[in-house]
């Protein structure tokens, strides 16, 4: 049989304004879609994710635009896969037809064979054509993987002309014309997607929340060490120095040590160092490497929502979930509402009262070991950490 690679391109960014969570989920799905045989590139507006996606062995282009104009993006999109065919094409005017047919020989022969290829093909290509005809691996139509939130309909319908469409949605903005719609946030299950037709896919629901697959391998390893503290890879209103500032602060503290952990773009890190030179209860953790090792160390953690909550979820750590974005309030308030976390608030309605409820909730967990305990049970119970596999399978059959 065919082994069929795909040609896979994940849109998204990541930068001091928006933070890393949408490439933190994509890079998870795009390593379960790499296990799966696809070929995956990212594509980004700006440079502020290139380090991170090429650690983790991902080729990427950037456009050079500006991030929230997709529509902006479509010229300079639309060149680049341009390019990417041109190569492909290219490669093709190398093949060698004399395996598939040992009387064509001459430059002009070949040409005409590939020709005759591509017109009973439609749109594969001849070098698809030959792959399949001697069993080698064929590369199919490209897939697009997009995740961001200044989507707009006329960008995913430019993207269709090219290939399948899968969106990574959090909020159900508008009915967009995909092949196929991932929410994997704990409410994605429950979210009504029939404006979006009867043809999209739907993946949602903590079955298909997108982790990396060392959560997987690494659950039932919790430590109880310290209480955890993370606000993703942006902290535009300083809550991790503010939030850690107060708990230093609480009686109940004394004997407990705070692990901070900073993202790429956190505005919070210089202040959050000079504290950890000052306490040595605390220390600030940034860019790391190993986030599930962190987490597994956590007798409780205080984060804001996002993908953090499944991470935190998989490993079974009892949490406080807060929002300070407006996308992030549905995910804070329904872990809550169904009995999985504490409630910090939304810092946007709240403000600095916002901390006082954070510290009071991590004082009750911190006191109660079989409330952690019970905690933890149901979170593992809910997220399995198998959403990345299950999405990429799904994806590769679109």
């Amino acid at each position: 049989m065919t082994e069929k690679r795909r040609r896979i391109y994940i849109r998204a960014d990541g930068n001091g304004q928006i933070g890393m969570g949408h490439i933190v989920r994509s890079l998870s799905i795009g390593m379960a879609l790499r296990d799966e045989g696809g070929e995956v590139c990212f594509i980004l507006a700006d440079g502020g994710a290139v380090s991170v996606i090429e650690k983790a062995g991902f080729p990427c282009e950037v456009l050079g635009t500006d991030y929230c104009r997709m529509e902006e993006k479509i010229p300079a999109l639309e060149r680049l896969l341009s390019r990417e065919k041109g190569k492909e094409l290219e490669a093709d005017a190398q093949t060698d037809f004399s395996g598939l047919w040992p009387d064509v020989t001459e430059k002009d022969d070949q040409a005409a064979a590939k020709r005759v290829l591509a017109e009973e093909n439609g749109q594969a290509s001849a070098k698809r054509v030959l792959a399949e005809e001697n069993g080698q691996a064929a590369v199919e139509s490209c897939l697009f993987l997009v995740d961001s939130y200044s989507v707009t309909d006329s960008y995913l319908r430019a993207l269709g002309r090219w290939g399948k469409v899968a969106y990574m949605d959090d909020v159900n903005a508008f009915p967009c014309p995909v092949d196929a719609v991932i929410n994997g946030n704990i409410y994605g299950a429950g979210m009504d997607y029939s404006a979006w037709g009867v043809h999209t896919e739907i993946l949602g629901g903590p079955a298909f929340a997108p982790l990396r697959p060392e959560f997987e391998a690494r659950r039932g390893e919790r430590r109880e060490e310290y209480i955890l503290v993370t606000t993703g890879g942006g902290d535009p209103y300083h809550l991790s120095e503010k939030i850690v500032r107060r708990l230093l602060k609480e009686p109940w503290t004394e004997q407990e040590k705070i692990r901070v952990v900073c993202g790429s773009f956190s505005q919070s890190a210089p202040a959050l160092r000079e504290m950890e030179k000052e306490d040595s209860r605390l220390r600030v953790l940034q860019d790391v490497p190993d986030m599930w090792n962190v987490m597994n160390g956590a007798k409780l953690a205080v984060t804001a929502a996002g993908n953090t909550m499944q991470e935190l979820a998989c490993l079974g750590v009892p949490m406080i979930g807060f929002s300070f974005a407006d996308n992030q309030r549905l995910a804070a308030q329904t872990w809550f509402t169904q009995g999985y976390s504490h409630y910090g608030g939304d810092y946007l309605a709240l403000g600095d009262e916002m901390i006082g409820e954070i510290c009071e909730a991590a004082g009750q967990l911190c006191a109660s070991a079989p409330l952690r305990d019970q905690y933890s049970r149901k979170l593992m119970n809910l997220v399995d950490g198998e959403g990345s596999r299950r999405i990429a399978e799904r994806l590769m059959k679109l």
